[in-house]
């Protein structure tokens, strides 16, 4: 049976703390949200619960810790998309901008 997670006012929900902890462990980390929830363990929190979560915390929490959130709508249904940065707002995609990675241009020989 799911449950809400409940918070009072100011408080940031525990699960946000243990998703932190299990993204420690990871570079990046990507599926729906039941999957996530039983990768983590999660069996009292319902996956519109922890998306709802990921969307109002994103740019606080999640941030602050240096996990990066992407929400991306597909085929197969909703996908999250969790990676961590270093920290440093250098083009690494923690700030929004794209990574170097991703604006990389393959010179022409």
């Amino acid at each position: 049976m799911y449950h809400t997670q409940e918070k009072t006012p100011g408080e940031v929900p525990p699960i946000l703390f243990r998703l932190v902890a299990f993204m420690e462990e990871r570079r990046e980390w990507s599926g729906m949200a039941t999957e996530l929830l039983t990768q983590m363990g999660e069996t009292d929190t319902a996956p519109n619960v922890i998306t709802k979560l990921l969307n109002e915390y994103h740019a606080t929490v999640l941030r602050q810790n240096n996990v990066r959130y992407v929400y991306r709508r597909t085929r197969a249904g909703r996908r999250i998309v969790l990676s961590r940065g270093d920290g440093v707002d250098s083009g690494d995609g923690l700030s929004g901008m794209p990574s170097a990675r991703e604006t990389a241009v393959n010179p022409v020989l």
